[in-house]
C-alpha cells in the first residue's frame, strides 16, 4: 500500500517523543536496528509491514494511523498536552496515558459495532471570554435534568450514567499522585477522561464531575487537575468546580437541610450519602449559608476512611469479581469495557487476537483473565 513515507516519518517520531522513548529503547524492543530507524523517522527507506505494526504495538497506537493519510489519532492533542504541561508528567505516567487513550479508541470501535446508543448532552453556550462560576451551576443544573435526576435524587452509578452520554471514563494508577485527573478530546472517541485511581473514591468521584465540567463546558482540548491548590489556576478551573460541587451536591437539595440537624454524625453520613469528601460537603454548606467559618473549621478534620468508601464500579459484584476488577482498574480496564470487549468478540466483530490486545493480555493469558469476570472463549 503506497502512502506518505515524510508523514509516517513525522507521526512515528511524535510517538516515541510522546512516550520519552530513546532509538536504543525502541530498536531493544522492536529489534530494528537504531540506523534503520533513524532513517524512517527521517522518511528515507519505508519500513516493511510488520515493522509498522511492531512500532504500532510499543507506541500503542492502530497501526492503520501509520499507513493513511486519513485514520485519525490523539498524539497531536498529547504533543501539545505535554509542551503546554512541561514536567508535571513522568515518563511512566506518559506510558499510562497513552494506555488511557488507546482504551478509549477501542472503546468507541466496540460502541460502534455493538451499536450501543447514547444520549448526548447538548451544552449551551457559554461565554469563554466571561468566565463565570454561575455557568458551572447552570450547566450542571441541565446536565441533571437531561439524566433525569428528579429534586431529591442523589446520582446512582455516576461512572455508568456519564458513559450514556458518550463519555469515556477509564481509571488508572499514575505515578505522579499530584495529577487527580485530566480530560482530552480525541479526534475519533471524543471527550475522553482520565481519574487518578491512586486517590482515594470520594476525591475520585469529585475529580471525575470537574472533569466533565471542562469537557462539557470549555472550547479545549485537553486539561490537566492537580491535587494541590493553585492561586494561578485559571478561572475555569474555579467555574469546573463549581460545576462539580453543584453536580455532586445540588444546591436546592443542600438548601433543604436544616441547620439544627448538623453535628459531626450527620455531616459523615450525608457526606457518605452523596459520595464525596466531608470537605466537599461542608463547603456546600458553607456556601448554602447552612453552617459558619466557625463550624466549618470545627467539623473539617472529619474522614470517612477510604475502606468504607462505596464505589460505584463495583456494586452489586460477588466478592470474587470485585477483587478482580479491582486489579483491573489500575491497569485501565473498567468492568464495561471488558463487558462490551468480550461481547465484541463473541458476536464476531473482532478476533481472538484482538480481544486479548485490546484487554491488555496476550492470547496465552486471555482465557484465565476472562475467567476471572466470568467469561469464556467460543469452543
Amino acid at each position: 500500500m503506497a502512502f506518505d513515507t515524510n508523514l509516517l516519518a513525522t507521526k512515528l517520531k511524535r510517538c516515541r517523543n510522546n512516550l520519552e522513548l530513546t532509538l536504543n529503547e525502541v530498536s531493544a524492543s522492536s529489534g530494528i536496528s537504531i540506523s534503520k530507524l533513524q532513517d524512517i523517522e527521517t522518511g528515507k527507506v519505508e519500513p516493511y509491514g510488520d515493522e509498522i505494526l511492531i512500532l504500532a504495538d510499543i507506541y500503542q497506537e492502530d497501526f492503520k494511523y501509520f499507513i493513511s493519510n486519513d485514520k485519525l489519532s490523539a498524539s497531536e492533542q498529547v504533543e501539545e498536552l505535554y509542551r503546554v504541561n512541561g514536567k508535571t508528567f513522568s515518563k511512566a505516567d506518559k506510558h499510562a496515558i497513552q494506555t488511557f487513550i488507546n482504551l478509549c479508541d477501542n472503546e468507541q470501535f466496540v460502541w460502534d459495532c455493538l451499536g450501543i446508543q447514547i444520549n448526548p448532552f447538548r451544552t449551551p453556550h457559554i461565554d469563554q471570554h466571561y468566565i463565570k462560576k454561575s455557568d458551572g451551576i447552570r450547566v450542571a443544573d441541565m446536565l441533571r435534568l437531561h439524566m433525569g435526576y428528579t429534586d431529591l435524587k442523589a446520582y446512582q452509578n455516576l461512572y455508568q450514567e456519564l458513559r450514556k452520554i458518550g463519555i469515556h471514563i477509564f481509571r488508572m494508577e499514575l505515578n505522579n499522585s499530584g495529577i487527580s485527573g485530566l480530560f482530552i478530546r480525541h479526534p475519533r472517541a471524543g471527550k475522553c477522561i482520565l481519574i487518578n485511581a491512586d486517590e482515594n473514591i470520594y476525591r475520585q468521584n469529585f475529580t471525575l464531575a470537574h472533569e466533565i465540567g471542562h469537557a462539557l463546558m470549555d472550547g479545549i482540548d485537553f486539561n490537566v487537575s492537580l491535587s494541590t491548590e493553585d492561586e494561578s489556576s485559571p478561572f475555569r478551573e474555579y467555574r469546573a468546580d463549581a460545576f462539580a460541587s453543584n453536580f455532586l451536591l445540588p444546591r436546592n437539595i443542600i438548601r433543604k437541610i436544616p441547620k439544627s440537624s448538623i453535628n459531626a454524625d450527620f455531616i459523615k453520613v450525608q457526606a457518605d450519602r452523596f459520595r464525596v469528601n466531608v470537605i466537599a460537603f461542608l463547603i456546600a454548606l458553607k456556601e448554602a449559608r447552612i453552617i459558619s467559618d466557625y463550624e466549618f473549621d470545627k467539623y473539617k478534620q472529619i474522614k470517612i476512611p477510604k475502606a468504607e468508601q462505596r464505589d460505584y464500579e463495583f456494586e452489586d459484584l460477588t466478592e470474587r469479581i470485585t477483587l478482580s476488577y479491582q486489579t483491573a482498574i489500575k491497569r485501565g480496564l473498567t468492568p464495561t469495557y471488558i463487558k462490551y470487549s468480550h461481547k465484541a468478540y463473541y458476536d464476531g466483530h473482532i478476533s481472538v487476537e484482538r480481544l486479548a490486545e485490546m484487554l491488555l493480555t496476550d492470547i496465552y493469558d486471555l482465557p484465565n483473565l476472562l475467567d476471572q469476570f466470568k467469561f469464556k472463549l467460543k469452543l
